[in-house]
């Protein structure tokens, strides 16, 4: 196998898997992909939020689109899109997604995930590129965004905290290193197909708001702002499944409880 690209290899997701593809991986920047000597290419770049605008999405959009159509895409054979299990399948409470179960992208940056799909989707069949999709659950490290991240953060600033979702929401969480190792595995085992494939992929460990927060709690105090608002709010429980429960089972995922203890075991009073 020649080298593999991977477009956002900064990022949390990209630098695992620079660290996982070890000399196979070669960093793209997707303003001026070169792709000599590369036959395989994982886009895990993004620079919209998962609360953007309207706007931010359509800009972020206009990139796509202008890397696929000007960039030379003759040596790949195979393209990975990383995209979102959490968003494009709507919050349906505490039902189970599925890869075939219908979209219903609620906000700006669902509905985003969901058209630069559609954008490899085209480019692929036209390209004759074998494509797969891995719609993913919650990624988190110690670099990364969302509750992990801002637990550790809080932590080292000493900020109180400020929960802007149901408490009882619960959510599968997965490391960044574990999301890598999988998503070369499927790059290598899941043969090419003239038609794209789509799957989702999650780690099998699931936690709520307030399980996240008594895990952490056993290290530090965290000061809770408008927990009572926050309780007040809607369930937003979003899991996934997989057509190859075994490559996600038979994998030793970190645990989030392994994770806090390492990062927050220092901090203990």
């Amino acid at each position: 196998m020649n080298k593999i690209g991977v477009v956002g290899a900064r990022g949390q997701l990209g630098s695992s898997l620079m660290k996982v593809l070890g000399p196979k991986g070669f960093a793209l920047n997707r303003t001026n992909l070169s792709m000599n000597s590369i036959d395989s290419m994982i886009w895990a770049a993004g620079s919209a939020s998962n609360r953007c605008t309207e706007s931010e999405a359509e800009c972020e959009l206009r990139s796509v689109q202008r890397v696929l159509a000007s960039a030379d895409f003759s040596p790949v054979s195979k393209i990975v899109l990383l995209s979102s299990g959490g968003t494009v399948y709507g919050n349906n409470g505490n039902q189970i997604k599925r890869e075939n179960d219908d979209l219903r992208p609620e906000t700006a940056y669902a509905r985003l995930k969901v058209k630069i799909e559609q954008e490899f989707e085209n480019f692929c069949l036209n390209r004759g590129i074998s494509l797969l999709i891995l719609r993913l659950a919650n990624v988190f490290s110690s670099q990364g965004k969302g509750l992990i991240s801002l637990l550790l953060k809080r932590a080292l600033d000493g900020k109180s905290l400020e929960l802007l979702v149901n408490p009882e929401s619960r959510k599968q969480y997965g490391h960044s290193n574990d999301y890598a190792n999988l998503i070369v595995r499927y790059l290598k085992e899941i043969p090419n197909s003239k038609i794209p494939k789509i799957f989702n992929l999650h780690s099998p460990n699931s936690y709520s708001v307030q399980d996240i927060l008594t895990i952490a709690g056993q290290y530090r105090d965290f000061d809770i702002v408008s927990f009572g608002l926050a309780s007040k709010l809607p369930l937003n429980s979003i899991e996934l499944s997989s057509e190859f429960p075994d490559f996600i089972n038979s994998y030793y995922w970190l645990t989030l409880e392994t994770f806090l203890e390492q990062e927050l075991g220092n901090l203990k009073a």
